[in-house]
Parts: C-alpha cells; structure tokens; sequence
C-alpha cells in the first residue's frame, strides 16, 4: 500500500481489540510480522502517517515549535534505535510533555478543535 502511495496508519482504538493501548506493543507486533519494513517507516505510521490520516499534521504526529508534544524516552546502546526498541519489551524511562509547552486541552481551547492526538 505504501509503495502505491496509500497512507498506512498504526493506532489504538480500544481494549475491545488489544489486551492494552500501548501503541509501541502494536508497533513491535508489526515489526515481528514484516521484518522488512524498516523501524523508521513503522515509527512513521504511528506519528506523521496518523495525524496525515486525521488531517491533523499542523497539531500533532511530529514536534512543531508550539504544538504539544508527549513524548517517550527509551534507553538504547546500538546506532539504530528505533530498531532496538522494537526488538526489545524495554519500557520507557520516562514520559510525559515538554516543559513550557501548551497542553493538549489549551491547544484545544486555542483551536476549538477537539484533537484524538
């Protein structure tokens, strides 16, 4: 689909269809089943091809200066971490938002626009 130019998103919807919402677990399982597909085009389709999908892409799916940003970080020791991560259960050492950024809830204030990101 992606070489025809098909926008793939990976995302969380419910409990109903996955034992949890972790979205890196999702993006492991994919991994496992088409190891061909580099890390960074995985890691794409569940940040930049999924705000593409929901015509969101000024508001979230990558860091813009001023727009919110929740982020994950992972400890890795190869010069290819977003393989690593996949290849690993590791959980992040820390999460959360970028100090002095506006929160999701002022974005939406903001833009009066209620964002899934």
């Amino acid at each position: 689909m992606l070489a025809a130019g098909i926008n793939v998103a990976v995302g969380t919807d419910s409990c109903a269809s996955s034992p949890n919402l972790n979205l890196v677990d999702d993006l492991r399982l994919l991994h496992t089943l088409a190891p061909e597909m580099p890390a960074l085009a995985l890691w794409r389709m569940a940040t930049l091809r999924a705000a593409m999908a929901i015509d969101m892409t000024t508001k979230c799916g990558q860091i813009n200066n001023g727009a919110p940003a929740n982020l994950a970080i992972f400890k890795t020791n190869t010069s290819d971490p977003l393989t690593e991560i996949l290849e690993s259960d590791a959980l992040p050492l820390g999460a959360g938002r970028l100090p002095g950024w506006p929160s999701m809830a002022t974005w939406r204030a903001r833009d009066r626009h209620a964002s899934p990101c």
